[in-house]
């Protein structure tokens, strides 16, 4: 789950544990069911002010991700070609804009080759 302080830890083992991917930064691709003409790759730089960054701050940083895909969704899909998949109707987030990082739950962080990674999440709306 992402979050911060305490509550992230009891969601999240060794939150406090440094990341070392191998990269200076990191490129997520988000890609939604929902959406699948509409994917984007962001980059995520793996050091923060304090250092390298932890599993905790990667996780949160990806949240914010997804919470600035969302919101992006759901101003520009309806335009984009293909629009919402009508298999993927209920999966349509992009209108529910109270998402929060603690709605987020990262399951797993994917290698997806050269220095693309891909979560797979998990919402609670």
């Amino acid at each position: 789950m992402a979050g911060s302080g305490s509550g992230l830890r009891k969601y999240l083992s060794r939150c406090d544990d440094v990341i070392d991917l191998g990269a200076h930064t990191i490129r997520l691709r988000i890609v939604w069911p929902a959406y699948p003409d509409y994917s984007i790759v962001v980059p995520i730089p793996m050091k923060g002010p304090r250092g390298p960054l932890t599993r905790g701050q990667l996780f949160i940083a990806i949240a914010n991700q997804f919470l600035l895909y969302f919101e992006h969704a759901a101003r520009n899909v309806g335009s984009a070609k293909g629009g919402v998949h009508p298999g993927f109707v209920d999966l349509d987030i992009g209108g529910q804009s109270k998402l929060r990082t603690q709605n987020i739950f990262i399951v797993s962080l994917v290698h997806a080759g050269s220095s693309i990674w891909q979560a797979d999440v998990e919402l609670e709306v």
